[in-house]
């Protein structure tokens, strides 16, 4: 158990030293939200990951909640940009919970 915890120690300080070095810049956030959304099709809406316990349902809406709080940190600087696209996303992101929300009634 002791080596357990030590590695734990030793990860948990590897990871807070490498968070330090990170440089946040819309890109990576970018690049993070698309990861998160591309995530969501295969197996969560497929229900591939667990038929039955509906965990992929929470998975589904984890990522696609990580996916807004992204937009909402990029949106002021892309309704600067282009008020267009943040106008598209928007508008359909409530569209994205009509699938899971359907599933939670079967």
């Amino acid at each position: 158990m002791r080596i357990i915890h030590q590695q734990l120690i030793d990860n948990t300080k590897l990871l807070h030293a490498k968070v330090e070095t990170v440089e946040a810049t819309p890109v990576l956030f970018i690049t993070g939200a698309v990861d998160l959304l591309n995530e969501v099709p295969t197996p969560k809406v497929t229900d591939e990951e667990d038929r039955y316990s509906h965990m992929d349902l929470y998975d589904f809406a984890a990522n696609v909640e990580g996916a807004e709080k992204i937009f909402s940190l990029l949106q002021p600087r892309l309704k600067k940009k282009d008020e267009a696209p943040s106008t598209e996303i928007e508008l359909k992101s409530d569209d994205i919970y009509t699938l899971p929300n359907n599933q939670k009634k079967a």
